[in-house]
């Protein structure tokens, strides 16, 4: 098997899937923009959905790259820090793009859509933990707040609004939901301390 192929595949795959969304681009697509046939696709490939699958897993490792290539403010503190996030976050409009591929996966392919949740739910509780931990050694979070539950508290919140905005992307608004989750975050991490640092930057 020629492993360039597979990755032509692939690449063709996630461009078309993330531009018109899942259900509208077919095998036979796939295959025209390449000029290869569909018994070639399938020495790769044995249905859609394990493509779907493949195509699943790269989005997820540029999740992880852009999460790597973010930008800190080194000389900031975790306030700062946070407050830099949800401001790349607003400005990339990434979820926009992916708009149409995820409306397809939750509605066409919820397992497959439900294991990335999972992935999220614990990388977002890991991101949250190391967070707090941070804000507390600065004394600008409180010493007392359950790291278990509010990581899973905002895990659970941000799984609500991401399959909102994958369902109904036209009535959610995504950046009001970012919004309001870092504004709550910190309102429920900050001692009074770090809350009035917090509302001098808002």
């Amino acid at each position: 098997m020629d492993n360039n192929i597979k990755e032509d595949i692939l690449k063709a795959a996630f461009t078309a899937f993330m531009k018109y969304g899942i259900r509208s681009v077919s095998i036979d697509d796939i295959c025209n923009d390449l000029h290869i046939s569909k018994k070639t696709f399938y020495i790769y490939f044995r249905q859609k959905e394990e493509l779907v699958s493949c195509v699943l897993d790269s989005f997820r490792e540029e999740h992880k790259m852009c999460q790597k290539e973010m930008p800190v403010n080194e000389n900031g503190n975790i306030i700062d820090k946070i407050m830099l996030m949800r401001e790349v976050v607003l400005s990339g409009q990434s979820q926009k793009k992916h708009e149409k591929f995820f409306y397809d996966l939750v509605k066409y392919y919820p397992v497959l859509f439900e294991g990335f949740m999972q992935d999220q739910r614990q990388f977002t509780i890991k991101l949250i933990c190391s967070q707090l931990e941070e804000g507390i050694k600065e004394s600008l979070f409180r010493s007392d707040v359950n790291q278990f539950f509010l990581s899973q508290f905002l895990t659970f919140e941000v799984k609500f609004f991401m399959d909102m905005s994958a369902k109904q992307p036209r009535k959610y608004n995504r950046s009001e939901a970012i919004r309001f989750l870092i504004d709550s975050y910190l309102r429920i991490a900050c001692n009074e301390k770090g809350l009035k640092y917090y509302e001098s930057l808002i």
